[in-house]
């Protein structure tokens, strides 16, 4: 499962241009990326970058809704991994 969010304000970084960032299906492993960083905010930018193969030098560039959007879509992921594990928030 791969989930693709589209950008409303695309990032350019050099002659590249990001206009989607997609996330691949979390497993395990994406979670130790959460082990070496402190904070929500960096826990989101850590997360995104295991999960999408972005730099979070890139992903730091973000709008603020744009943010927010990955931000409410990483907790959704997380909310389905945890109620299939059966512990809910």
């Amino acid at each position: 499962m791969t989930k693709t969010i589209s950008l409303q304000v695309p990032i350019t970084k050099g002659e590249r241009t990001i206009t989607e960032i997609s996330l691949c299906e979390p497993k395990a492993k994406h979670l130790l990326s959460l082990d070496e960083v402190n904070g929500e905010i960096a826990s989101v930018f850590a997360l995104t970058a295991a999960l999408s193969g972005e730099s979070e030098a890139l992903l730091q560039e973000l709008s603020i809704i744009d943010f927010e959007t990955i931000k409410q879509e990483l907790d959704s992921l997380l909310t389905v991994e945890d109620d299939l594990l059966g512990k809910s928030k």
